[in-house]
């Protein structure tokens, strides 16, 4: 399994595992690579300057996230996943660094499909990004957190809420070639209005929202991730196509991720929204 592979599997690479202080850089590649998270982090950052309460990374994975409260006025912060192994990779990064200063994170092992954190309460602060179209009832997840949540407690939420595609050589990519979403079996996208709807319905309102992925946004994450494809395929040939591509899909990738901040998106393939709690 190659390091992309691992990357899909949500399998923590061996070469981070070697070199615990690369994650940072990964992070960074993320970040550069990805428009949603920076989208994800700027809205982190605002939250996360007023909280002094209890805050919770639902869906941690590898802890990108969580490396952005390093300065954190949060008095206490829990880290729940279904992935076992990367949150005994952060434990122990926890260890021998530090996360977020002046406290350690607290990981939990949980399942979104159960009734996960049960015996908590007094929530101020929750993150859930890119995890409700893997779960089998986000109405279920809304519950859940409603029930966690202090009244007054923001819960920012990042979705994929749609699939509108550009390029038809991506299209037939994407029903042949390995990538994430085929590894983490994604049970259903949800549109905006109705993710809106299942936090009206579990009592919280909404307070801002902005559409994120429009038409270049696509075009370019389309082309990068079809080097990716490329890259972790099992045939040598296609990795060696993957590796030539690069020079063109990633510098692509990152002219079209800018025009497309430059640009208003009105209705895009990501939505990033924060709720309060009533």
């Amino acid at each position: 399994m190659n390091l992309l592979q691992q990357a899909f599997s949500h399998s923590v690479p061996n070469a981070i595992q070697r070199f615990p202080q690369s994650l940072k850089l990964v992070h960074w590649g993320q970040s550069l690579l990805y428009s949603r998270n920076r989208t994800i982090k700027r809205w982190v950052k605002q939250a996360t300057s007023t909280c002094e309460g209890v805050l919770l990374d639902v869906g941690c994975g590898d802890g990108h996230y969580l490396f952005q409260l390093k300065k954190a006025k949060a008095k206490r912060v829990i880290a729940m996943d279904r992935n076992a192994d990367w949150l005994n990779f952060l434990s122990d990064f926890q260890s021998k660094s530090t996360i977020v200063d002046g406290l350690k994170v607290e990981f939990r092992t949980e399942n979104l499909d159960d009734d996960f954190l049960a015996g908590e309460k007094g929530l101020d602060l929750i993150f859930c990004f890119s995890v409700l179209p893997y779960v089998k009832d986000p109405g279920h997840v809304f519950e859940r957190l409603s029930a966690l949540a202090n009244p007054g407690c923001t819960l920012l939420v990042y979705s994929p809420v749609a699939f509108d595609t550009i390029l038809p050589l991506y299209r037939w990519m994407f029903a042949r070639f390995q990538h994430y979403e085929s590894v983490q079996s994604r049970k259903e996208l949800l549109s905006a209005s109705a993710l809106t709807q299942l936090a009206l319905n579990h009592g919280f309102v909404l307070k801002s929202a902005v559409s994120t992925y429009g038409f270049w946004g696509k075009l370019g994450h389309e082309c990068w991730s079809m080097s990716t494809m490329l890259l972790g395929a099992s045939s040598i040939l296609l990795r060696m196509v993957g590796v030539l591509s690069v020079p063109i899909t990633l510098p692509m990738n990152l002219v079209c991720g800018f025009v497309d901040r430059c640009s208003e998106t009105v209705q895009g393939n990501g939505w990033m929204a924060s709720f309060e709690r009533i």
